[in-house]
């Protein structure tokens, strides 16, 4: 009864310690999207600060799973959280990096015009919701919540697209010395692009943890249907027998 309610009290641990580090990266998306709202030059410090606090919380999380992996050997379930929880921090960890790169630019390359601070803010308001919602359907265990961040990914992509061809069309119609400027711009956009494909790798995750699957975006599963000559595709494994093995026993990592 000791060992099992030390290890139900590790695992408590783990989950809280991953809700701990997702309130770090929202932190840190917080502050990019305060700088572009408020012309803020420089996040960049606080932003650095955070993002330690970031790298920090992986290797504690990385060294917390690793101990349970060792010292507990779980199955089914508590192995799928442990093994989810080691994927979640690489995708939460990278958005922190990603927060800093955009700092640094708005640093480096400032002052934008208002204009395209607008612009990038409208971008980057739905990968914050993103996150804050994947975050709860972590805390809750809600594939239904995390299916639905999954899908929204699909408007940061309209965004983006959007910002991108208006880009183009100014550099090609208004070739000035702001080409530079609106090549940053871009830049930009394209970090806030990749933040929200890690948000959704990181609801994948939280759909695995919870039933052994990952839900694939239809254009990753329509390329593995070219690929394989037809088929669904179910991640780690193909097919229900290797589904059925994922939910004993956890992920192949791909």
């Amino acid at each position: 009864m000791k060992l099992n309610s030390r290890f139900d009290a590790q695992l408590r641990d783990l989950k809280q310690a991953l809700e701990e580090m997702t309130t770090l990266d929202l932190d840190c998306l917080n502050e990019v999207v305060r700088a572009l709202l408020t012309g803020q030059s420089d996040p960049a410090e606080r932003v650095r600060s955070l993002a330690l606090g970031i790298d920090r919380a992986e290797r504690d999380i990385e060294t917390l799973c690793l101990r349970i992996l060792l010292q507990r050997h779980p199955v089914a379930s508590d192995l799928r959280q442990v093994s989810g929880t080691l994927k979640m921090i690489t995708d939460l960890q990278r958005i922190g990096h990603q927060c800093c790169d955009f700092a640094d630019i708005l640093l480096k390359d400032g002052p934008f015009l208002p204009d395209h601070l607008r612009e990038l803010a409208d971008l980057a308001h739905p990968v914050v919701e993103m996150l804050e919602r994947a975050s709860a359907a972590c805390s809750q265990a809600d594939v239904s919540a995390a299916q639905q961040v999954i899908h929204s990914d699909n408007e940061v992509d309209r965004r983006y697209a959007s910002l991108r061809t208006r880009l183009a069309e100014t550099i090609r119609t208004h070739a000035t010395g702001d080409t530079d400027r609106l090549l940053d711009v871009l830049m930009l956009g394209k970090y806030l692009e990749r933040m929200a494909d890690h948000v959704v790798i990181f609801a994948q995750w939280i759909i695995f943890s919870v039933t052994g699957e990952r839900l694939v975006p239809e254009e990753d599963a329509a390329a593995d249907r070219r690929r394989d000559g037809g088929g669904g595709r179910i991640l780690p494994g193909r097919g229900s027998a290797d589904a059925e093995a994922v939910h004993e026993s956890g992920p192949v990592v791909d």
